[in-house]
């Protein structure tokens, strides 16, 4: 049995903050598409949603770079005081 002791932070916040940032533009794309149903009833809103293709995927991208590296910092912390998480592995 494995065990994972410790995770490097900065490699686990980058992976989380590209793996948010994925998921901020799919929230983006599917945003700007109600933006532009808003556009013919209030053209200000669906020029606003729109633009959330550009801001959505920066700003989960940030938050998602931010949480993963507390989480991992957080992870090695109570890694060494209970033990880290258990592996099997198979050859």
């Amino acid at each position: 049995m494995a065990v994972l002791k410790k995770v490097g932070v900065l490699s686990v916040a980058k992976m989380a903050g590209i793996i948010s940032a994925v998921l901020g533009l799919i929230y983006g794309l599917f945003m700007a598409g109600i933006g532009v149903l808003l556009l013919f009833t209030e053209p200000i809103l669906g020029i606003l949603w729109i633009t959330s293709i550009i801001w959505a995927p920066i700003g989960y991208g940030i938050m998602g770079f931010l949480f993963g590296a507390l989480y991992a910092w957080m992870y090695n912390i109570l890694a060494k005081r209970i033990g880290g998480i258990e592996f099997e592995f198979t050859k």
